[in-house]
């Protein structure tokens, strides 16, 4: 079983198809789920800071998307507390 740790930038890179590491990330996330055991893992935090884009400029479909991606069973949010996430807001 593999496990790849995604941080906010990769998924933003894979989600929006921008950036020079966009195929990269894409042919990592290829490999793992062709493998049904293995995992993705990101932390709540990079929840936070992939959904601030649109929820700022209100672009629902984008914010959709990044929900589904973190609500996949083959994506572990690894905690974080509500404490932090909560300053975490704030400071953005």
């Amino acid at each position: 079983m593999s496990r790849i740790y995604l941080d906010a930038c990769a998924i933003i890179y894979f989600i929006e198809a921008g950036g020079p590491f966009h195929a990269a990330v894409v042919s990592r996330i290829l490999q793992i789920q062709s493998d049904p055991n293995s995992r993705l893992l990101t932390s709540r935090l990079s929840c936070l800071e992939c959904r601030i884009h649109p929820i700022r400029h209100r672009d629902d479909e984008l914010l959709a998307t990044y929900n589904s991606i973190f609500n996949t069973s083959r994506l572990i949010l690894i905690g974080i507390s509500d404490a932090v996430i909560e300053r975490a807001t704030t400071l953005r």
